[in-house]
């Protein structure tokens, strides 16, 4: 399970069947110990039991991981694109977009993880740009 805190989301509702869609989200989480590669490979992992129907998997491609920096600070960035999702109920989009962005913690968190959540193949979707300004707007609080 993943779970995010500090959430935010874009386009609540576009979906008028189910009142909860939202086109994206936003959100952190965080990891007590571990490598950024490793806490990024994993947490990236999760996508692929999210959209999975009751016989049906997803495709699911991952990108190589993206070493960068955030403030001076050590940052992996690993995408997974969603394609094939079943459709499990009337809202569920045909493709999402998921980022994670993993960087050392400050407080409580070793590794914190920055998460974007995209669904795609659906009017109003968030663009590849719009993502990229998202990551690259990232500092230390």
């Amino acid at each position: 399970m993943l779970v995010i805190g500090s959430a935010s989301s874009l386009g609540k509702g576009y979906c008028a069947a189910e009142d909860t869609s939202t086109l994206a989200s936003v959100g952190i989480t965080g990891r007590s110990a571990g490598d950024l590669l490793t806490v990024a490979a994993h947490e990236v992992r999760a996508v692929e039991w999210m959209y999975s129907g009751w016989e049906q998997w997803p495709t699911v491609e991952y990108s190589d991981p993206v070493h960068f920096d955030i403030d001076g600070n050590p940052a992996v960035r690993i995408t997974a694109l969603v394609s094939d999702i079943p459709p499990v109920h009337e809202c569920a989009p045909p493709a999402a977009r998921w980022d994670f962005v993993a960087t050392t913690g400050l407080a409580s968190a070793e590794v914190v993880v920055f998460v974007v959540q995209t669904d795609r193949g659906v009017a109003g979707q968030l663009d590849d740009d719009s993502i990229d300004g998202l990551v690259e707007s990232l500092r230390r609080s």
